[in-house]
């Protein structure tokens, strides 16, 4: 398993998108992969973390999990 690190602290929806798409694009197509989330993203980035866009940023063929680690017990005021 390959463990990526992504700071996503007030980050935007094209910031986040961006970091996870970098994370993503320095492993092998085939790879297992967890990327850990680190801080908060603005409420706006969080869309770029659901599943549909993880897919979509990801090969088929790549196993991912994305972890949130700094996220626990908090929610934005409005749905994003």
């Amino acid at each position: 398993m390959v463990i990526a690190e992504i700071d996503a602290a007030s980050a935007g929806h094209d910031q986040v998108r961006q970091s996870l798409a970098d994370a993503i694009g320095r492993v092998p197509a085939d790879a297992v992969v967890q990327v850990r989330v680190h801080g908060v993203p603005a409420p706006d980035g969080f869309p770029a973390l659901r599943a549909a866009a993880v897919r979509a940023a990801a090969p088929a063929t790549m196993n991912l999990d994305v972890v949130l680690v700094d996220v626990r017990g908090w929610a934005p005021s409005s749905p994003p």
